[in-house]
């Protein structure tokens, strides 16, 4: 076999501390990543793929420990003890003689060195070896990694073609799985992906017939770097555990795994717990201290990053990563000079490390800082216009900025050097494919009253508009006139919204990836929004668009340095003030938090986002975030707000900012707002339930358990969730079962009995049980609620409403009991009480797509126009590609003499009909009837005088006036 010879720039930040193994730096916590890329070669060559989805299926083997005369030098290594190792290697120097030995011995020794900053003394040492025994594999491996990190670049790419020169001279034991991982990695460092995938996957089959489980782990590992520098984390993953499966206590595994928990959703609590466990077998571990050093950095806590970070350089001037970790923080602190310095010592040890510039870019850009991502990005290019990876940073940094051409110019240069990176791939694939050929590039007026001027950057699917179009852009005009005044600053324009119908092409254009989470609906880069269109079906965009738009105000205003924390609560604070049902409902959440003391200060509310254990979490997160906005604005004006964004933007932090505005400490602040909460959340004041944040965090709740297993609430919780998910039903009564044991009187175990039996058929045994749970002071919404929907089936009707009202009590946020007495109103022809009910339910769930158009049309049926006018408004920011809604629209408006209003609609329902030949021929006759019946009205529309407006007010409506603009 003859290998490929292409030249590449590592990923990985510094040489790692166990031989042969690689680190390798985050991709970004923004990043939701994908196992493969779906779509098609932008220039016919598709990216090779560089793994399989080879799982690990032998038995769990016995404890991993190092074997043979070198094992206690290792194990040195391994626990952070370089000096000590140093010593023994030094000791069998004189009696090993052994030719593979003595390589294995003299690598380990250079490393040692390394470890402590010695990378003269380390390079001599190799040099010295290697011309001694030019067969020298594992100290020619570790002389290169020296060599590159001291950018020697010449001698470095001398050694990795030696490995190649062997090979091809048949100098090399192919059989040797040792052998084959060196060969494997020398492959990786010269940018032939494909051939190091090939041989590292040989190097663990070797290693396994030859029950080298020394070599299998580090195989494994260097695997694992490969496929997350390839954006393969789902298949890096299962390489890393057949790691861990084999050696347990590995740091560098541990280390490996918590950057994949990042990677894979940015789980920062999933992998401090990792960090946490390498830390503690190796207490300098670099990787894991440059995970926590970037988490804590991405949470705004830049001087405790310092703080993990300066001891590291302080044992080893060489480890770079942390040098640049150390930059980056100093650049977010604002200190310049000392960056400056850093950059400069960091450089004179390493001229050629322009990974130094993207460690720094990635930081950036969690924290908002596009343009400066973009200048440190392009110095990275300048310094090594070989860096593909920057090149590929830059291109996706540039379209983030709004310059498509810039970015589709770079992100080709970046793929004419490797032709493996799958978010380059992905990029040019959506900018020649999709950009080029269904999408289109719309130029619109951001002011009305600047007609002409622009401003306002739309890219949509061409399909879509028409549709969207006269929807969008007077939404956006209303929010950017209104926001401007209020808060006295106008961002720089253009603005960019660009909304895709296919899920993977906004995955792509925002990550680099396909299939991100589904949650997601739009993500801000400075003046540019990414998100989803309405052709990706229910979802509610018009939210998206004012919640992104409030981002640009923020992001702009502050010079990108308000917290997350700040801009995500300020956006859902704007939303419901324009519409009240566009806010969360996730009250009782909020209510948990604050009785049990787990409400977090105000000035730690980032926490919340950074490290919450789930998603159900982040929710809580952002609600917790609205409501201090909402209570900061009530209590010292919106001015102080715009007073908080710009201070944030001199530089200043939370508790100074928050302190500053309100005029008293953080303590009394936090105790304020506390106060204030207690009064808005009154209804949940002694009542009991259990929301998805109680257990949502299955993973974390069983370690509680096996942390305190003689704990009733938490295996109650366990058994809650076990059945909210469709668990087993004896496994549920076996956790019901032991927390009742422990405590007889436990709600939660009581609550997830009833729920069982509920959930079997055995009506009369679960109501017994919830009045159980309401005897023992569980009452709440999940007894009524339960109790109500078992009274309901059993037709004892007068028993359900009675439950179902008290429920409503008990929980003002849910829609549930309005929706079940809307039911059982209906079945009793008491219309109008059905439809009041279901109209405060679809106001509680604006996302309920069924309930809005079953209000619609019932209440057309009704001929009460100004109710269709209300609930469709609400449908048309959800579902607005309903033919039936846009034509029931339409003829309410005429109804109260709207023609105007009416032939917006009449002209979206023409739009929506299918061509007849789309149609299967049975359904031609009612496709007729449709475009008749819209004719009609069409008519009816042109012939029509309008009438004075009297309401009622659409979302559009509140909007303008808001913003001072004349209602259409």
């Amino acid at each position: 076999m003859r290998f490929q010879r292409g030249f590449r720039i590592r990923l990985g930040s510094m040489l790692s501390w166990l031989r042969g193994k690689r680190g390798i730096t985050a991709v970004g916590l923004w990043l939701i990543t994908s196992t493969q890329a779906t779509a098609s070669p932008p220039q016919k060559t598709k990216p090779q793929p560089v793994m399989d989805a080879t799982q690990a299926t032998e038995a769990t083997l016995p404890p991993f420990r190092y074997e043979g005369p070198l094992g206690p030098a290792l194990t040195l290594l391994r626990q952070g003890k370089p000096q000590q190792a140093k010593g023994l290697l030094e000791k069998l120097r004189a009696t090993t003689k052994d030719a593979k030995l003595r390589d294995d011995l003299e690598s380990l020794l250079a490393e040692s060195l390394m470890r402590q900053g010695q990378l003269p003394e380390a390079i001599r040492s190799l040099e010295a070896q290697v011309q001694k025994d030019p067969m020298a594999l594992a100290s020619r491996m570790t002389l290169g990694e020296a060599y590159k990190l001291t950018g020697q670049r010449d001698k470095e790419r001398a050694i990795w073609n030696g490995f190649f020169d062997d090979h091809d001279a048949e100098k090399l034991d192919m059989k040797d799985c040792r052998t084959v991982r060196l060969l494997g990695q020398a492959a990786y460092y010269l940018g032939s992906y494909q051939d190091s995938y090939e041989q590292l996957n040989s190097a663990m089959e070797l290693a396994k017939e030859q029950k080298r489980i020394d070599e299998l782990v580090l195989s494994a590992l260097a695997l694992s770097e490969l496929r997350i520098e390839k954006y393969e984390v789902g298949y890096a993953e299962v390489s890393v555990k057949e790691a861990l499966r084999r050696d347990p206590q590995n740091p560098d595994a541990k280390a490996l795994f918590a950057r994949i928990k990042l990677e894979q959703g940015n789980d920062v609590s999933a992998a401090t717990e990792l960090i946490d466990e390498a830390l503690a077998i190796h207490p300098q571990h670099p990787l894991a201290s440059q995970l926590r050093a970037e988490i804590l950095i991405d949470n705004e806590q830049y001087e405790e990053a310092l703080a993990v970070v300066e001891p590291q350089l302080a044992k080893n001037g060489y480890d770079l990563a942390a040098r640049a970790l150390r930059a980056g923080a100093l650049w977010l602190l604002d200190r310049r000079k000392d960056f400056e310095e850093e950059k400069a010592e960091t450089l004179r040890r390493s001229p050629l490390y322009s990974q130094f510039y993207r460690i720094i870019a990635e930081r950036l850009q969690v924290q908002h800082r596009y343009e400066d991502q973009v200048v440190l990005l392009e110095e990275a290019v300048q310094k090594n216009p070989k860096d593909f990876y920057a090149l590929g940073d830059l291109g996706r940094a540039y379209a983030q900025l709004g310059d498509d051409e810039r970015s589709h110019q770079t992100l080709l240069k970046a793929w004419k050097g490797d032709r493996y990176n799958r978010r380059t791939f992905n990029l040019l694939d959506l900018y020649e494919k999709h950009h080029q050929k269904t999408y289109k590039v719309i130029t619109a007026d951001i002011d009305p009253n600047k007609p002409g001027k622009g401003g306002l950057r739309l890219r949509v699917h061409k399909d879509e508009e028409a549709l969207l179009v006269p929807l969008l852009v007077p939404l956006v005009q209303a929010e950017w006139i209104e926001f401007s005044r209020r808060y006295g600053f106008a961002p720089k324009l253009p603005i960019s919204l660009e909304l895709y119908k296919e899920p993977d092409n906004f995955s792509v254009r925002t990550f680099g990836l396909p299939s991100a989470d589904p949650g997601m609906l739009g993500v801000t880069f400075s003046r540019v929004v990414t998100g989803r269109s309405p052709g990706q079906g229910k979802l509610p965009w018009g939210l998206m668009i004012w919640h992104e738009l409030g981002h640009v105000f923020a992001l702009e205003l502050s010079k990108g340095r308000v917290p997350r924390w700040f801009t995500e609560g300020l956006s859902e604070w704007e939303t419901e003030q324009l519409h009240p049902s566009w806010s969360r409902r996730t009250h009782a959440e909020v209510a948990a938090a604050l009785r049990d003391g787990k409400l977090l200060s105000l000035a730690d509310l980032n926490v919340g986002f950074t490290r919450a254990r789930s998603q159900s979490h982040v929710v809580v997160a952002y609600h917790q975030a609205a409501l201090s906005i909402g209570y900061l604005a009530r209590r010292y004006g919106f001015a102080k707000i715009v007073q908080a964004l710009r201070m944030f933007g001199d530089g200043k932090r939370t508790k100074e900012v928050l302190e500053t505005i309100s005029g008293i400490s953080i303590e009394k602040l936090d105790e304020a707002f506390r106060a204030d909460l207690r009064k808005q959340l009154a209804p949940y004041e002694g009542t009991f339930f259990v929301r998805p944040t109680d257990y949502a965090d299955s993973e974390g709740l069983k370690l509680q358990i096996r942390n305190a297993p003689q704990t009733a609430k938490l295996h109650g919780l366990l058994a809650v969730a076990m059945i909210r998910s469709g668990g087993d039903p004896a496994e549920v009564a076996g956790e019901v079962a032991v927390a009742r044991k422990l405590d007889p009187r436990c709600k939660e175990a009581i609550l997830a009995d009833a729920e069982l039996h509920q959930k079997l058929g055995k009506k009369a045994e679960a109501e017994k049980l919830f009045q159980e749970l309401i005897s023992v002071g569980g009452d709440g919404f999940d007894a009524r609620q339960r109790l109500g929907d078992l009274y309901a089936a059993q037709k004892k009707i007068p028993e359900a409403i009675k439950e179902y009202e008290r429920a409503k009590l008990l929980d003002p946020d849910r829609s549930e009991p309005y929706e079940r007495l809307a039911a059982i109103y209906e079945q009793e022809k008491r219309d109008d009480d059905a439809l009041r009910e279901l109209g405060r339910a679809a106001e509680l769930d604006f996302s309920d797509d069924k309930i809005l158009m079953d209000l619609v049309e019932k209440y057309a049926e009704k001929k009460r126009g100004k109710e269709v006018i209300k609930y469709g408004d609400l449908a048309l920011y959800l579902i607005p590609y309903r033919e039936k809604l846009r034509t029931l629209m339409a003829e309410a408006w005429l109804g109260i003499g709207q023609p105007g209003r009416a032939k917006a609609h009449l002209q979206a329902s023409q739009k929506l009909l299918p061509e007849v030949s789309e149609v299967e021929e049975e359904d031609v006759p009612k496709l007729q009837a449709a475009r008749k019946r819209i004719d009609a009205l069409q008519s009816q529309a042109n012939q029509m005088k309008a009438q004075p407006f009297s309401g009622p007010e659409t979302l559009l409506d509140v909007a303008r006036k808001r913003a001072g603009l004349p209602l259409p």
